[in-house]
This record gives structure tokens, C-alpha cells and sequence, in this order.
């Protein structure tokens, strides 16, 4: 009985391996194929695949993965690639690689068939590359039409500008001014200079022979000493009146220089009422860039997506429940060594031409593992670092990439693009700088040559509803070529504004100015005439009373001593 359980167990054995090494192979390249397919969404196939027990490893040949985007042409292809795996692991069905080597890695390699799967809709993608363009070059167009509008030059009211009011309220002082230059004419200095003159007269006719002279000499130099004052008070409120009429025109030929800033202020107001040609482009960025560049980004965070799928977040543990009464609980003991049901501590596929992927320490639990996943790969066109860290309670991911060759429909150029995740959390930074954006009819429009274009995108919040903000430079660029173009029109409508202006306020300006200078000069001089010809008699009268003291004291000199008092009080001011 035992002999028979004994064969029966051989023949189990022995068909079990048989139909491993027979099948298995088969197995695994039909596993690969249909899974790498449903989860790339384009094809993955395989030429073959091999197995050996000794040490236990695996090995695919002529892998290759179909682009999404490109019909006949490849993603990836790699030539073979060798997995050595542990055998412990996998006594309890897990798969645990210790090292992934590779061979002859290339990418957008073309092929022969197309790499689509039937799902796919590739027309709406071109569609969608269509309209956009068709976008760009509606908006484009829209703008070259206002840049092309004729400039509206409004009728100017001359009554309504301020410089013309300034040039009023300056007139309003001229017109003040020459009151005080008639007031300053009619201070005539001839009657108080012949009233000087008649007792300068009387105090020369004076001689000094008895005491009776100097009586007479008394009353006359008294009557001159006060027409003296009168001179006096004359010089004094001719000079206040020369002050104020001065400072009159002072002010009025101040006013020259704000009227000419009026005049300018005038300029400029009228400019702003000016309807010119809208040449501001500033709406362009999240207009025409905004649904490309989120239709990009969507697309990267689809593939993004795909591999954080793949690598999941610590499991929160949940609290067993108690087992129902008299009945067993299941116990696990630790161990000192737990395998993760799929890890990969190394892998490093290389190409002929530089080109490599590597990927360490992916596993499908990572808290079992402790180390985050790191991956990188590069090319002769990109290169992209990526970090999975699932080793806490909230995960992170940092994703660093960079194309040299990147595609926005018909333009090429480099992408940067950094993006972080924190939980449910983004923080993304997106540049693109490359030419050919532009249509060849609007470069030969705005006389330019095919410029370099930026792109900036930052999108960052909650996964589920981020906030998303661009900018780029072409708003710059198209705003001061459109105002390079139109500099000749809109300098000929400034002239056109500027003459209008001028014309009308800078000779009702000049006439102010030159009425002010001719009446200055001309009352200066009535002023100085006037002063000179007081100054000069009274300076003479007082020159002749002071030769009337020095000989009525020479007389008193001689006479008794008690008329000295009257000397003194005669002559005492």
C-alpha cells in the first residue's frame, strides 16, 4: 500500500516539474505581453523567454514596448534582459528579484507594425492637436486685426485744456501787473522835485548877517527839511510799489514753465483718449498655452500615475476582531526575515548608445522592505530621476524630468518638469523653451525671425482639483514687435496732437511772456527816473542845509553864547 502511495506521489512530482519546464516559459510570455498591455496601453511583446533552475533565473528576449502617441514606432526595445531570483520567496508565492541586468536598450526605434491597440483613438488626438493650432492662429490673427486698426485722433477743445486755463490765469496776472505798473506812472516825483528845487532856491538865497537871518533861515530850512520827507516817504512807497510790481512779473514769467508742463499733461490726456490699436497680448498664455499644456501634463500624470499605482501606500492596520466563542484564532509568530510579495532590488538595463534605465529597491511593500524605490532613466534626448518613498504614513514622490527634443504640436523645444507629491498633495513646476510655435505667415508679418518661446506652468493643491497658473514670453515678444511696427503711425499721430497743442497755447504763451518782459523793462525805467530825479535834488537839499549849518555856526561863533539853543533846535531833526 505504501509503495503504491509512494509512485503515485513520483508521478504528481514528476508531471508537476515536466509541465513547469515545458509550460512555464509560455506562461510567462503570455503573462507579460497581455499585462504589459493593459497597463501601458499600447503593445508589449516578446520574442522569448527562457527559464534556468541552477541558479534560478529568467530571461526575456526582444522585448519591445509601442509608443502611444507614434503609429510605427517604439517606446522602448531591449534586446534581453536577465532576472535572477531568490528561491526562498517564492516558497511562499512571492516574487522577490535580486538583480535585473540588460542588454541592448533603444528608444523610438521604428517597427514594422502598428503599435496600437485597438482601444486607442489616435484620431481624437490629432483632432485635438488641429484645433489648437486652429486656436492659435484665429487668436493671432484677431490681434494682427486691432493692431491694424486706423488711430482715432479725438477732437481737441482748446477751452478744455488745462495749459490753455494757465495761460488765462496768467493773463488774469498780467492784466493785475499792469494796474501796478499805471499805479507806479501816476507816482509822478516832478511836483515834490520842484517843490525841492523852489526851497532849495530859498535856502541858497540865505546870508547869515544878524540875528534876524537867522530867523528867516529857520522857517526856510524847516519848510525844506519837511519837503526833505516828503522825498522820503515818496522814494519809500515807490520802491514797496517796485517790490510788489517785481514779484508780479517774477511770477508771471514762472508760469512759463507750468504751462509747459500743462502743456505736456494736455499731451498725454489727449494721447490716453486716443483710440490706438490694441497691441497688448497679454491673454495669449493661458488662452492658447493653457489646454496644451494641462492636455501634457494630463498625460504625464497618466503615466505617473500608472507606476504609483503599482507601488501602494502603507495599509493602516486594522484592529482584529475577537473570535467568536470556543472557536481558534489565528496567531503569527515573528520571523526574522519577511519577504515582500514583489520586490526588484536592482535592476540596470544599458544601450550601445549610452542609454540605460535602473530602478532600485521597487517593491509592492515597501514598508516590508524600508527603503524607498529609485528609479532613473536617460537617453540621448531625456533623462528622468524618480523617488517613491512609502516607508512612512504619507507618502512621497519626487519626479525630476527633462526632454531636449519635446514636441508642442509642430514646435520643438526642452521640457522641465519637476513634480512632488505629498499624500494627495502637488506641487508642479512645468518649462518649455523651443521654436516653431509661430506660424511662417505671422513671422513674415511681425519681420521676425522664429524665436525661442517659454512656456512657464506651475500647478499645485489637491490632486483631485488643482490650481493650475501659466505664463509665457510671447506676450513680451509679440507686444513690442506689433510696437515696433506701428512706432511710425502712432509717432505721426503724437506730432499731429502735439502740433495742435502747440499751436494753439505756446504763442498765446510767448505773447504773455513778451507783454511781461516789455512792461518790466519799460516800468523799471520809469521807476528809476522817477527815484533819480527825487534822490538827486533832495540829496542836494541836504547838502545845502548842512552848508547853512556849518555858516550860521560860524556866525553864532561870534555872538552870545545864550543863542546857541536856538542853534541847536533849529537845526535838531
Amino acid at each position: 500500500m505504501r509503495w503504491k502511495g509512494f509512485i503515485t506521489l513520483s508521478v504528481l512530482l514528476v508531471l508537476s516539474i515536466g509541465g513547469t519546464y515545458l509550460f512555464a516559459p509560455r506562461i510567462i510570455h503570455i503573462s507579460v505581453e497581455k499585462t504589459g498591455t493593459a497597463v501601458w496601453g499600447a503593445k508589449v511583446e516578446l520574442e522569448g523567454v527562457e527559464i534556468s533552475y541552477s541558479p534560478l533565473a529568467l530571461r526575456l528576449k526582444g522585448l519591445t514596448v509601442a509608443s502611444r502617441t507614434k503609429e510605427f514606432e517604439n517606446m522602448m526595445e531591449v534586446e534581453s534582459m536577465n532576472f535572477s531570483l531568490l528561491v526562498a520567496p517564492l516558497l511562499e508565492r512571492k516574487i522577490n528579484i535580486e538583480e535585473v541586468s540588460g542588454r541592448g536598450l533603444a528608444f523610438g526605434s521604428e517597427r514594422e507594425t502598428s503599435g496600437f491597440i485597438p482601444r486607442r483613438r489616435e484620431e481624437e488626438k490629432e483632432d485635438r492637436a488641429q484645433v489648437w493650432r486652429q486656436q492659435l492662429s484665429e487668436w493671432l490673427s484677431q490681434v494682427k486685426k486691432r493692431a491694424e486698426e486706423r488711430i482715432d485722433i479725438p477732437e481737441i477743445n482748446i477751452e478744455q485744456l488745462s495749459s490753455f486755463e494757465k495761460v488765462r490765469q496768467t493773463r488774469q496776472k498780467l492784466e493785475d501787473v499792469k494796474g501796478q505798473a499805471d499805479s507806479i506812472k501816476e507816482m509822478d516825483a516832478q511836483p515834490l522835485a520842484s517843490r525841492l528845487e523852489n526851497d532849495l532856491e530859498e535856502v541858497k538865497k540865505i546870508t547869515i548877517k544878524s540875528e534876524k537871518d537867522v530867523a528867516d533861515a529857520h522857517d526856510k530850512i524847516n519848510n525844506l527839511k519837511a519837503t526833505i520827507k516828503d522825498s522820503e516817504k515818496f522814494i519809500n512807497d515807490l520802491n514797496s510799489a517796485a517790490s510788489d510790481f517785481q514779484s508780479g512779473v517774477s511770477s508771471i514769467v514762472a508760469d512759463a514753465g507750468e504751462i509747459d508742463e500743462a502743456r505736456r499733461r494736455d499731451f498725454r490726456r489727449v494721447m490716453d483718449m486716443m483710440q490706438l490699436p490694441s497691441i497688448e497680448v497679454s491673454d495669449i498664455a493661458e488662452t492658447v498655452f493653457g489646454p496644451i499644456v494641462v492636455d501634457k501634463f494630463m498625460t504625464f500624470m497618466g503615466y505617473l500615475e500608472t507606476a504609483r499605482k503599482y507601488i501602494p501606500p502603507r495599509k493602516e492596520k486594522k484592529k482584529a476582531s475577537k473570535p467568536p466563542r470556543f472557536k481558534g484564532e489565528d496567531i503569527t509568530f515573528y520571523r526574522e526575515q519577511m519577504y515582500s510579495p514583489f520586490l526588484i532590488e536592482l535592476a540596470l538595463v544599458s544601450g550601445a548608445g549610452g542609454e540605460y534605465i535602473k530602478c532600485e529597491d521597487l517593491s509592492s511593500a515597501p514598508w516590508i522592505h524600508g527603503r524607498p524605490a529609485v528609479g532613473a532613466a536617460a537617453a540621448s534626448n531625456f533623462e528622468i530621476n524618480a523617488t517613491f518613498d512609502r516607508t512612512q504614513d504619507i507618502p512621497r514622490d519626487l519626479v525630476v524630468f527633462e526632454y531636449r527634443d519635446f514636441a508642442v504640436d509642430q514646435a520643438v523645444g526642452s521640457l522641465n518638469l519637476r513634480a512632488e507629491f505629498t499624500g494627495n498633495e502637488i506641487d508642479s513646476r512645468i518649462v518649455w523653451a523651443g521654436r516653431g510655435l509661430l506660424p511662417r505667415d505671422w513671422l513674415d508679418y511681425i519681420r521676425l525671425d522664429d524665436p525661442v518661446i517659454e512656456i512657464q506652468a506651475r500647478i499645485r493643491g489637491r490632486k483631485s482639483n488643482p490650481a493650475f497658473s501659466i505664463s509665457s514670453n510671447l506676450d513680451r515678444i509679440l507686444s513690442e514687435r506689433l510696437k515696433a511696427e506701428l512706432d511710425r503711425q502712432i509717432q505721426e499721430a503724437q506730432r499731429q496732437v502735439q502740433k495742435v497743442i502747440d499751436d494753439e497755447i505756446i504763442p498765446r504763451r510767448d505773447s504773455v511772456m513778451q507783454e511781461a518782459v516789455s512792461l518790466r523793462r519799460e516800468t523799471e525805467d520809469t521807476i528809476q527816473e522817477e527815484r533819480h530825479t527825487v534822490l538827486d535834488k533832495k540829496r542836494e537839499a541836504e547838502r545845502e542845509i548842512e552848508n547853512k549849518r556849518k555858516e550860521m555856526e560860524a556866525f553864532l561863533a561870534e555872538t552870545a553864547k545864550d543863542s546857541e539853543e536856538r542853534l541847536r533846535d533849529l537845526f535838531r531833526r
